[in-house]
């Protein structure tokens, strides 16, 4: 067997040790007065900016239109009180940092017919496949990095900085909002197991699961991460509804310890596929592409078992996906091995 892939397996073994698995697992999600909200708009939403973004390596040969991306990011949905879908669910920084993402994009798209080199924006192939993948001159493929940097800079970001933050225990649970049969914190829960992108009966139903639930459930293997996140988020709703504010604040420790899990555990499986296929620059530059994606999402979880240093030791070494080394992709997954 791969040492590097003896070192993925040793890394996600001890992440997985390192707590207990959390509340045990109830019957299932709450279902009399569930309410997702707007989360599958906002899913459609993400996938229609992803669309968008890959569109000139779709054979349309149209670049990208910053304007057009942005009024996606910007269709008007009601979410908790907040204003217009994913943007609103940003911080002001990161909605800055995406302006020049995309405007970088929409250039980088007015190179579609150029092969991309070390230096050259354009397009690669990956060995044996006819599917190209358009990136910058360091290899950085934008459609893919965005999908995943904006699940975790809206949802993730969300969900653990925002809704389930300090104000959590504060929130109204004594009386539902006029014309609602839920309180405000049933409501902001409910939301938040609607980010997570699995159905009510997860993790026995695993059809139409979006973005983090489709990524925990890659993962499974490796982790069995499927049953105890839900546990958190059924325990946690249930906690809710007995106004037991201990189990609610175990809950949401449960569930941000498990989720920082799934980010790691798919940031390491994605380095240690761009080493397997190392000599295949094309696969290589999508799979460190969604690493980075991966990574971003670690800074909105202070607890991270991944310490911020670390954080942006990795994002140096994957700054270039030309000029990173293997052995350097290696000595990614020994550090992650040391945790």
């Amino acid at each position: 067997m791969p040492r590097l892939f003896l070192l993925l397996i040793a890394c996600l073994t001890i992440l997985s040790c390192r707590k207990e698995q959390g509340p045990a697992l109830s019957t299932e999600y709450e279902t009399s007065n569930y309410n997702p909200f707007a989360s599958d708009q906002l899913f459609t939403d993400l996938g229609d900016l992803t669309s968008a973004l890959r569109a000139p390596m779709e054979g349309d040969g149209l670049a990208i239109q910053v304007e057009d991306v942005l009024a996606i990011l910007q269709r008007p949905h009601f979410f908790l009180g907040q204003g217009s879908g994913l943007w609103s669910l940003m911080r002001d920084s990161d909605q800055e940092s995406l302006q020049h993402y995309l405007s970088e994009s929409s250039r980088v798209s007015y190179q579609y017919s150029q092969a991309a080199s070390a230096g050259q924006a354009g397009y690669l192939y990956s060995e044996n496949s006819e599917k190209a993948y358009l990136v910058d001159e360091m290899g950085l493929e934008y459609a893919t990095y965005l999908e995943i940097w904006i699940a975790a800079a809206s949802f993730y970001r969300q969900v653990i900085e925002v809704q389930l933050g300090a104000s959590f225990a504060h929130l109204d649970n004594d009386h539902a909002a006029a014309g609602e049969a839920l309180t405000l914190k049933e409501q902001t829960w409910d939301q938040c197991f609607s980010l997570f992108g699995v159905p009510i009966e997860f993790p026995d139903d695993l059809s139409s699961l979006r973005y983090w639930g489709d990524w925990c459930n890659d993962r499974q293997e490796e982790l069995q991460a499927n049953v105890p996140i839900m546990a958190a988020f059924i325990q946690g709703r249930k906690a809710i509804s007995d106004q037991d504010q201990e189990l609610q604040s175990q809950s949401i420790e449960s569930l941000a310890y498990h989720w920082d899990r799934i980010i790691i555990a798919n940031l390491a499986f994605q380095i240690y596929k761009a080493e397997q296929h190392y000599g295949d620059i094309g696969k290589r530059c999508r799979k460190l592409s969604k690493a980075r994606g991966f990574l971003s999402a670690l800074k909105y979880y202070p607890g991270s078992a991944l310490s911020t240093e670390v954080q942006s030791s990795i994002e140096q070494l994957l700054n270039n996906h030309y000029n990173v080394s293997r052995s350097e992709l290696a000595n990614i997954l020994a550090v992650l091995q040391e945790l």
